[in-house]
């Protein structure tokens, strides 16, 4: 079982020697992640068409959709600069999809699989995001435009229809407070993130200077000599 995912894992992993390990790994990371929200795309299709034959779903949209997002991956390989601002691109076409899927939902006037078909995309959507943000600005925005782009749909819907099938305010609510919760839970792993890092950073710096430093201590006089890095670490 490692060995079959040894294989396409190390395709996926970038060979750049302008990257760190870390980066690399990262990339690797975006590239499985862009090719499974292709695939959980077009998996929807069949599930919305089972449980609801006369549902609006346009078979061009939804793989024109997917392939939009899975050519990421491709054009990864052909251009450095994709390669080095993949993050950015992604959260991009993840913008992108996160709208189509509201489109899909109000066609269908976000009857109860295509409300919990909006639920689970913003869920995993928001998710996503975070994994790929430095900071918590990238995720407040999604979560606060996505939260407007279903508003939206669900204002066309009742403008235009005989109105949504599923309570707006119910679903404004769920999404409100899935955003809301994965917002927290993003910015305190980040927080971690960071904390790590500085400590990480801190640690590297001590033991630099530990291995520079060269000193000499007594029980009476305590410390009676120390190089300059070991003295200015310490203060002396």
């Amino acid at each position: 079982m490692g060995r079959l995912w040894t294989q396409p894992s190390t395709v996926l992993r970038p060979q750049d020697s302008s990257f760190f390990s870390g980066d690399r790994s990262q990339l690797q990371v975006y590239r499985v992640l862009t090719l499974l929200g292709a695939a959980i795309i077009l998996l929807f299709g069949p599930l919305y068409a089972t449980s609801n034959p006369e549902a609006v779903d346009p078979l061009w949209g939804r793989i024109g959709m997917a392939a939009l997002l899975g050519a990421l991956v491709p054009a990864s390989y052909v251009s450095a600069h994709i390669r080095s601002h993949y993050a950015s691109w992604m959260r991009g076409l993840l913008f992108a999809t996160m709208a189509w899927v509201v489109i899909v939902a109000t066609l269908n006037r976000f009857e109860g699989e295509f409300a919990v078909g909006l639920l689970v995309g913003y869920a995993a959507i928001t998710a996503v995001v975070g994994m790929s943000a430095e900071s918590g600005r990238p995720v407040a925005w999604f979560s606060g435009i996505g939260l407007l782009l279903a508003a939206g749909g669900i204002g066309v819907s009742s403008v235009l229809g005989p109105g949504p099938e599923t309570d707006p305010l119910l679903l404004l609510a769920s999404l409100a407070s899935v955003g809301l919760a994965e917002g927290l839970a993003i910015q305190r792993l980040l927080f971690a993130q960071q904390t790590l890092q500085t400590q990480k950073e801190q640690l590297h710096c001590i033991t630099g200077n530990v291995s520079e430093g060269i000193y000499r201590s007594t029980p009476d006089e305590g410390l009676v000599y120390a190089n300059q890095a070991f003295a200015e670490m310490f203060g002396y």
